[in-house]
């Protein structure tokens, strides 16, 4: 799984706990996260109760179905220029701290 650097999900407000640069334009960020979101539904304001580290802070979300997550590219789905909305999922912040992750 390939933990991609994104914004916050559309409606989401990152609260206290702001997100670092993504390295990405804006815009491919936020066409990034609303691909990761787009079956969940994100809660906002709802900060992750510990730091994150900083490659992954960016994509964090709390959603109403899983909690707290992380918006991920899911290897092997991957392609530079494919669609988005077929490789970008969200994830369980533990699940993704718990398993190798990697950064593009």
């Amino acid at each position: 799984m390939n933990a991609r650097r994104g914004g916050p999900c559309p409606g989401d407000d990152p609260g206290p706990q702001a997100a670092a640069p993504t390295g990405l334009s804006d815009d491919r960020a936020a066409m990034l996260m609303t691909a990761a979101c787009d079956r969940e539904s994100a809660v906002p304001g709802r900060p992750h109760p510990r730091p994150l580290p900083p490659e992954l802070a960016p994509w964090y979300v709390h959603t109403e179905g899983l909690g707290h997550c992380i918006a991920v590219a899911v290897e092997g789905m991957y392609r530079p220029q494919g669609d988005p909305w077929e490789y970008m999922t969200v994830a369980p912040v533990r699940m993704v701290l718990r398993v190798e992750w990697t950064r593009p």
